[in-house]
């Protein structure tokens, strides 16, 4: 998470801490945290172009099933068999960020042996992934921006069938 932090961040490695700020029971905030940058770890110009390839993963690649409409999704798909191999057992993860284009939550989901025929990290742990993106950037108040294919797909329009008989 760090890594792909530093990634979305434009290359800053950045102090990780848990909670933001403590308030007592009226609001007032009693302790906060601000970001704070340990050092450059990668260029600018090398993030911009991760930060790309990783959006071209959910948008065109094997992380499709990340994909939330509205929001511009960057992740990275994993699969790996335990041992011994040719027991059957794999790990899969989904490591996501977004809005790619303004990076404001990292989620990474692991799954540890992952019943049933599906197994591979695209299949499995991104959609939940997806979920709990969609679900938190819209509960921190993110606005969607929905590109113009998205909003093509969602114009549905309804004929008026009030009154009419079933086979009209």
């Amino acid at each position: 998470v760090t890594a792909m932090s530093s990634v979305a961040n434009g290359g800053k490695l950045m102090k990780p801490y848990i909670v933001k700020s403590i308030s007592d029971k009226d609001g007032n905030i009693m302790s906060s945290k601000e970001p704070t940058v340990v050092r450059q770890v990668i260029s600018a110009e090398t993030s911009k172009t991760m930060c790309s390839i990783l959006e071209g993963v959910v948008s065109e690649g094997g992380g499709k099933n990340a994909y939330v409409k509205g929001y511009r999704v960057a992740g990275k798909t994993g699969t790996s068999e335990k041992q011994p191999r040719g027991s059957g057992e794999y790990v899969s993860s989904f490591l996501g960020f977004a809005p790619a284009d303004d990076p404001q939550i990292v989620v990474l989901v692991i799954l540890d042996t992952p019943k049933g025929t599906d197994y591979y990290g695209s299949m499995v742990a991104a959609p939940v992934v997806g979920n709990i993106i969609e679900d938190t950037l819209r509960y921190m108040g993110v606005e969607r921006q929905y590109t113009e294919e998205e909003m093509r797909d969602a114009e549905v329009l309804m004929p008026d069938v009030t009154g009419k008989t079933q086979e009209e």
